[in-house]
């Protein structure tokens, strides 16, 4: 298998490309609609600056339905700083209509900074 592809397979698989709402318009917009799937998308900020609340919301996000700029999908929190807070979750679930009962689309690793260490 040749480690090349042509810019029309790259263009048929971009098309595939989604885009997760962050639920702030401004910040949708400078990303041009949102965080794309099928990507890595790296965070990078001072202590306090509000990453790890982006990331909160953003698992929140892509469980509504995509009228309400989500995906209609699952998340995975991978936690590398021990900083996943459920009871977080919880408020900004409420907050966008969705019953936190119901959040078991949710999946977190904790520790995984052990486990890449050992």
């Amino acid at each position: 298998m040749t480690p090349f592809i042509t810019a029309y397979e790259l263009y048929e698989k971009r098309r595939g490309i989604k885009r997760i709402s962050t639920g702030v318009r401004a910040l949708d917009e400078l990303l041009g609609g949102g965080i794309e799937t099928k990507a890595i998308t790296e965070l990078v900020g001072e202590f306090g600056s509000g990453k790890t609340q982006l990331c909160h919301q953003l698992s929140i996000m892509v469980q509504l339905p995509e009228d309400r700029g989500g995906l209609n999908a699952k998340a995975l929190y991978v936690d590398t700083e021990n900083t996943f807070r459920p009871e977080r979750i919880m408020q900004m679930a409420k907050y966008r209509g969705l019953d936190p009962q119901e959040l078991s689309r949710i999946f977190s690793m904790p520790g995984l900074t052990t486990v890449i260490t050992k």
